[in-house]
């Protein structure tokens, strides 16, 4: 697992996507922690309706002490004010520890750059209000992206009072469009990070934090943390999916010198992975080489 190279904490963010329905497990908090991740983005709810993993995924990001912001899809269905109403009645008895974000992205039925401002700033002041009520207060936040912010957005300087999560899908990292002068969480993208993160879905929306830890407990006023862990990397594990399986001196061609001899089921760990045109090739623990994928038979398969 290869993270980009930048002076920055990070984590993901999850909504019910992240959920696969068809088991009983749900998003394990405890490897997302393990994996390196400094806080967490949950969504809670959208329109006037609760994400339906957020009471699961809120509770536990919280007793694994992972730092969580919360986010609210916006739909042009319902009122700014009736939806802000739905976010916060989810979260006043939680609130986050971060940030209570506004998610400003929908184009589909989307009533016009004027009407769509109108209910983006009806659900901030609205959302600043109640939020208010509470004595631990979350930051306000709005999440957009670039292209979205030039063609729905403003700069006028009002919206500089909300902290910038901006939507950015490259290695290089982006200027903030105006009138932020700067972002403060960047989602960069979204590697098959997934179950190396905790949840069931292979892809998943990973973040920056525009700093390090110290500056991340500065500006939030957290305690101070210990560093997450480094990053583990399990051994994937794979499973002979035939009788009996070769190993070889070396890859791309049955042709070469054989070393050994697995049966069906037997299972190796994976040191080393080769693409060679449609074929690929697995370099396994008890040295060699052995077809993964070979003139479309399938001779290993995840254990």
């Amino acid at each position: 697992m290869t993270y980009p190279q930048l002076p920055f904490v990070f984590g993901p963010d999850i909504s019910v996507w992240q959920d696969d329905n068809s088991t009983a497990q749900m998003v394990d908090f405890g490897v997302m922690r393990q994996a390196g991740a400094t806080f967490v983005g949950i969504k809670v709810s959208q329109s006037t309706w609760i994400d339906q993993d957020f009471v699961y995924n809120w509770n536990n990001a919280r007793l694994k002490g992972i730092p969580r912001k919360a986010y609210h899809f916006l739909d042009w269905d319902k009122t700014g004010k009736e939806q802000a109403r739905t976010f916060y009645g989810a979260l006043k008895n939680d609130p986050p520890e971060l940030l209570a974000v506004c998610d400003y992205e929908k184009r589909s039925n989307a009533p016009g750059r004027s009407k769509m401002l109108d209910t983006l700033y009806d659900f901030m002041e609205e959302q600043k209000w109640l939020f208010d009520l509470l004595d631990r207060r979350p930051k306000d936040g709005i999440y957009t992206g670039i292209s979205f912010w030039k063609e729905f957005g403003s700069t006028d300087s009002y919206w500089t009072r909300y902290v910038l999560w901006l939507a950015f899908y490259s290695t290089m990292v982006p200027v903030a469009p105006k009138p932020w002068p700067q972002w403060t969480f960047w989602q960069w993208g979204t590697p098959a990070w997934g179950l190396k993160f905790g949840a069931e879905s292979k892809d998943i929306d990973m973040n920056y934090f525009h700093g390090d830890l110290a500056a991340f407990n500065a500006f939030f006023g957290l305690a101070p943390q210990d560093e997450p862990p480094a990053p583990v990397v399990q051994d994937e594990i794979l499973r002979v999916a035939v009788g009996s399986l070769n190993l070889r001196s070396q890859p791309g061609t049955l042709r070469t010198t054989i070393t050994g001899q697995l049966f069906q089921d037997s299972q190796v760990t994976l040191l080393e992975r080769q693409q060679m045109g449609a074929d690929t090739w697995a370099k396994v623990r008890v040295e060699g080489w052995m077809a993964e994928k070979y003139r479309g038979q399938e001779y290993l398969k995840d254990a």
